[in-house]
């Protein structure tokens, strides 16, 4: 009896062991996620500094003709930063446009695929192709008239044109996913009644299917390399999914023919549900951009820092307010000031702070007002909405 309980007091020391072991493994875990998040922080507060004060130095760099080598390596850096954005923007459109032509293709060749074979499953590919043809060229149309600026109809630009343009897609892509799905389907309920069409997918099918699975594995490769951009990721993400789709349709439409014939609609409604959840994602995630969704707050308590570092005379940060602008964000910041102090004074220091917030890559436009009290509420200043 006194083994039994030692041994069952020994297999409970174990127990709790273990469990402290797992407890301090999670405590660990999490305070190393903390630091790191910690560090990321810092090294963004460092850059932040950095681009704003190259952003500086390049401004008045006319009226300066002894630079500093660090001073010209922070403008080096700046222009640099100008160089790779400008260099993401015309490989957005040189992939656009190299999309749009294979897609066309592809469309092609999957239409003769679809006719050959009499597959759902390659004819939700085809269909897939279509709306990818229209998708790209709603995007190069509204990447056209982005770029087409008109100052009096559209004073701030209309960079919001492509969030606009990628939901229209997303509901393009559910419309058809939606009505795939109803006649893949009414196949199989044909089946069941015997008056489904037989399946004839040969080798020149396999052969069609194969080529566009290659070309989008190559066309999302070279995505990869410049993903930064919101618009190439985009490609990304679409090449990415019509290989995977791509392959099992061939996959279901093989295994249909030769050995459950049911696997061929199955498939067809696979793929379409995967397209549609991909796409209602891409859709939501834009949408809640175009309607003013508040940036992260890692990103609010940088432009905070810039605000507090600016200059000495803001006295206090009342207000802050960080929100998408379509891609990218607008800041309102309020500034706590001296009401003693000149306007020119005043006006000056937050001219300034209004610049260096906009010199940050993620943001589209700064406004900062300027009081001389925090002690009241942000809602007193702006009509509710």
């Amino acid at each position: 009896m006194s083994e039994n309980q030692s041994t069952t007091s020994e297999t409970t020391d174990k127990k709790e062991l273990l469990e402290e072991e797992e407890e301090d493994g999670r405590s660990n875990k999490g305070v190393s996620e903390y630091y790191q998040k910690q560090n990321e922080m810092l090294e963004n507060f460092k850059n932040d500094s950095e681009q704003i004060e190259a952003f500086n130095r390049m401004k008045s760099r006319k009226n300066e003709e002894n630079s500093v080598k660090t001073q010209d390596s922070l403008i080096n850096r700046h222009q640099d930063n100008l160089k790779e954005e400008e260099k993401l923007n015309k490989a957005a459109k040189r992939l656009a446009n190299i999309t749009l032509g294979v897609n066309f293709t592809l469309m092609i060749a999957k239409i003769m695929a679809s006719v050959l074979s009499g597959s759902m499953s390659i004819i939700s590919s085809m269909v897939d192709s279509v709306v990818d043809l229209t998708s790209g060229l709603i995007l190069s149309i509204s990447n056209r008239m982005i770029r087409k600026r008109d100052p009096y109809l559209y004073p701030r630009g209309r960079t919001r044109l492509e969030p606009l343009a990628l939901i229209l897609i997303s509901v393009i892509m559910g419309m058809a996913s939606v009505q795939l799905i109803i006649s893949s389907a009414n196949r199989i309920s044909d089946k069941l009644n015997n008056i489904a069409d037989p399946l004839d997918v040969t080798y020149i099918t396999v052969g069609i299917m194969l080529t566009t699975v290659c070309t989008k594995f190559l066309l999302f490769m070279i995505c990869q390399k410049y993903k930064s951009n919101p618009s190439i990721k985009v490609l990304a993400m679409d090449h990415r999914n019509d290989c995977i789709s791509n392959l099992m349709t061939l996959g279901c439409a093989w295994m249909g023919k030769n050995y459950w014939y049911y696997m061929d609609p199955i498939g067809a409604i696979l793929v379409s549900f995967y397209i549609l959840y991909t796409w209602i994602r891409t859709g939501r995630t834009h949408a809640l951009m175009l309607s003013g969704k508040s940036a992260a707050p890692e990103f609010i308590n940088r432009i905070i820092k810039v605000g507090i570092d600016h200059d000495k005379r803001i006295t206090h940060i009342d207000t802050v307010y960080v929100y998408h602008f379509g891609l990218k964000f607008l800041v309102e910041m309020h500034i706590v000031l001296d009401q003693k102090m000149p306007l020119k004074e005043a006006h000056d220091i937050a001219e300034s702070l209004q610049t260096n917030i906009e010199s940050l890559p993620e943001v589209e436009r700064a406004f900062v007002h300027t009081d001389y009290d925090f002690t009241h509420h942000p809602h007193d200043e702006h009509k509710n909405v």
